[in-house]
């Protein structure tokens, strides 16, 4: 990373550093789009089929900022400048292609009323091998609740510090239904894969960084994606998990109600350190799937 001193102090710092970012997104959407899977044995027929390209699969429970990085790998924003953007309720699956060559990376909507109509087919084209990589994504409950009040919520009964240790607690055992749902699919996978799990919103919990890290490195969480590995093996499984934050802005619901203030001191700096980390961890990825092929 470059010194934050090098062009005008902190002001040069940040402008370096997002230069580096944007740059190496650029990077990361050219390795999307260029990877493809190698068959594990050719045709019987006189024809060679042409190798499949395999896509990414981007999933997570509802409003934690899926979108917001698919769109960020594919190049279509930048996620720098998306500061206070509110949050839309995906309702069908969203496909961000690449033209040359195609590929897709899928992300089909997180809310649980809508998995069990639109993630079984994709939940097939896991197992059977066609993503190369899944990136789930998740925010240690503070999901977005959408165009609702929290005094609407089913949670809510009065009080709001009770709701809102309620509902970020509610939320965090859908991550972890989210990940079991996924885990006997990873287990299943006929092609080398790899899993990155994302914890956004580092801006909104960043005071309570120890017990984040406790929750996602061990538990049941870890115990999880621990059972993928010894499954599948170090040769055709690598796991990675990244703390960060995609933009930075304050918990409010669809109403513009204050949840929770993003953490005093959480600056731009801070965000853009953690993507850096983000796009570090992707691009170590991106050099073990090159080793398996």
């Amino acid at each position: 990373m470059p010194d934050e001193h090098a062009g005008g102090g902190l002001t040069g710092w940040l402008w370096d550093n997002r230069r580096w970012v944007l740059d190496r997104a650029r990077d990361l959407a050219d390795w999307f789009g260029q990877a493809r899977s190698i068959p594990a044995q050719l045709p019987t027929d006189t024809e060679v089929e042409t190798p499949k390209r395999r896509g990414i699969l981007m999933i997570s429970p509802g409003g934690v900022g899926k979108t917001t990085f698919a769109r960020f790998i594919s190049g279509e924003r930048d996620i720098l400048t998306l500061w206070g953007q509110p949050y839309n309720e995906s309702l069908g699956i969203e496909r961000f292609a690449f033209a040359d060559p195609p590929i897709e990376i899928v992300v089909p909507p997180g809310q649980s009323h809508r998995r069990d109509t639109t993630w079984p087919q994709i939940e097939g084209e896991l197992a059977a091998g066609a993503y190369r990589g899944v990136v789930l994504i998740v925010s240690y409950g503070h999901h977005s609740l959408g165009l609702t009040s929290y005094k609407r919520h089913r949670l809510y009964k009065g009080e709001f510090a009770q709701f809102l240790e309620d509902y970020t607690a509610d939320r965090r055992k859908d991550e972890q239904a989210v990940l079991d749902r996924l885990s006997p699919l990873l287990r299943a996978c006929l092609e080398p894969v790899w899993l990155l799990t994302v914890v956004t919103k580092q801006d909104l919990w960043c005071d309570e960084q120890e017990p984040v890290e406790r929750h996602y490195r061990g538990g049941r969480f870890a115990a999880e994606i621990d059972r993928i590995r010894q499954k599948l093996g170090s040769r055709n499984f690598r796991s990675e998990l990244v703390f960060c934050s995609l933009t930075i802005s304050n918990f409010v619901t669809g109403e513009r109600e204050l949840l929770r203030e993003n953490t005093a001191g959480y600056d731009s700096r801070r965000q853009i350190q953690s993507v850096h980390q983000l796009i570090e961890t992707l691009d170590a990825l991106r050099t073990w799937e090159g080793a398996g092929t």
